[in-house]
């Protein structure tokens, strides 16, 4: 990315009255990208000209993405409203040779998953031709979203919904986003931009959570980087990260625009009240310990039931957790209005987009795929 002097201004300056506010940062960064060329599409990547949809994207594994619609970008983006001495994921931050209470319980999570309708429909895949079966499946950069500590740093093809998280900060009692106050005007944030300088399946580490069966990586058009865990992302040969200090009147107006962080984080969401009492719990059941094993065929159960023993954590012989058909009623309740507004914003490219448009909106309506839109 070829900088302006203006913008490397706001990368070296250790003044702070030189930094620049996030509204100037925003602005110059718009500017300056709107200069670049697009230098990420596959050569035969079909554009896709809606630019606020999620496009149907092949996968080298042979599955899809429903990828937030990045053919017009130049970079991805990451806020932060405090300026760190390092950018590094959850676990290579807090790096140990074993993580394995973090890992069984992401295999809570993971069974827990595993029982939505329409998580198991994307997970077994949707025949829309004879040669197309769109399959998707991405449980880790889902857990990443909703809070799990995994290997993955997230980031956002939106520099608005970066600019959030650049301003507030998550009050962990609470539960709730809060405006950082910046009342003695010492306060600084950062805004990355990773540029997007090859194509998309080039960059190592780099993958789509982007839109689910759960809302949280949709909403916040969610990409994810797994980085080696003695790299820092602010050192990544295409990261750059802008300071700027904080102000209040603009904290409190991007802090509303999102309707306090609803927009992107909304209560009633129901994986996330979920996430949160296994993260929270002290128990993990039997078979949550029986997919890490199966995951980890070569691991000891001896072993890894002493580490939870050690951390206080109970092997339960009960039933993992599943979402109830209660729970599902906004699915069961009116399948055909739920699939129509799930599928609203989803784009495929190519010849063939409006027919296999129709073929997925006409999915809850064929009779083999009547079982994921009706309680059982």
């Amino acid at each position: 990315l070829e900088i302006s002097k203006t913008i490397k201004n706001m990368i070296y300056s250790t003044k702070y009255n030189n930094l620049p506010t996030l509204d100037e940062l925003v602005d110059n960064l718009n500017y300056a990208l709107a200069q670049q060329p697009v230098l990420h599409l596959n050569p035969l990547e079909c554009l896709v000209q809606r630019r606020d949809c999620f496009v149907v994207t092949r996968l080298m594994s042979g599955r899809y993405s429903l990828k937030p619609n990045i053919g017009f970008s130049k970079a991805l983006f990451r806020g932060e409203s405090y300026v760190h001495s390092t950018c590094k994921s959850v676990f290579s931050r807090n790096w140990k040779d074993r993580c394995t209470v973090e890992n069984v319980k992401r295999n809570e999570f993971e069974l827990l998953m595993n029982s939505h309708p329409i998580y198991q429909l994307f997970r077994d895949g949707i025949h829309l031709t004879d040669r197309f079966r769109l399959r998707m499946y991405n449980p880790y950069g889902i857990a990443m979203s909703y809070g799990f500590p995994t290997q993955l740093l997230s980031l956002t093809s939106d520099i608005k919904i970066a600019s959030f998280f650049a301003v507030t900060e998550f009050d962990e009692t609470e539960q709730k986003y809060k405006p950082i106050d910046n009342y003695d005007n010492t306060k600084t944030g950062i805004l990355y931009v990773f540029n997007l300088m090859v194509p998309f399946g080039l960059i190592p580490g780099l993958s789509t959570v982007g839109l689910q069966p759960f809302v949280r990586p949709g909403l916040q058009k969610e990409f994810a980087i797994n980085l080696p865990k003695d790299v820092d992302f602010k050192d990544h040969q295409f990261t750059v990260g802008f300071v700027f200090k904080h102000d209040n009147a603009i904290s409190q107006r991007i802090f509303n625009k999102f309707q306090q962080g609803e927009t992107l984080r909304p209560h009633n969401d129901i994986l996330a009240l979920r996430a949160q009492q296994i993260l929270e719990s002290k128990e993990v059941s039997q078979a949550a310990l029986e997919r890490n094993l199966r995951q980890n065929p070569n691991d000891n159960q001896g072993k890894i039931e002493k580490e939870l023993e050690d951390n206080d954590i109970a092997i339960i012989k009960k039933e993992h957790p599943t979402f109830t058909i209660e729970e599902l009623s906004y699915i069961y309740s009116n399948p055909i209005d739920y699939w129509m507004d799930f599928c609203k914003k989803i784009e495929f490219g190519g010849k063939d987009a409006g027919k296999l448009k129709d073929l997925l909106l006409n999915v809850p309506q064929k009779e083999e795929y009547k079982k994921y839109f009706q309680p059982h």
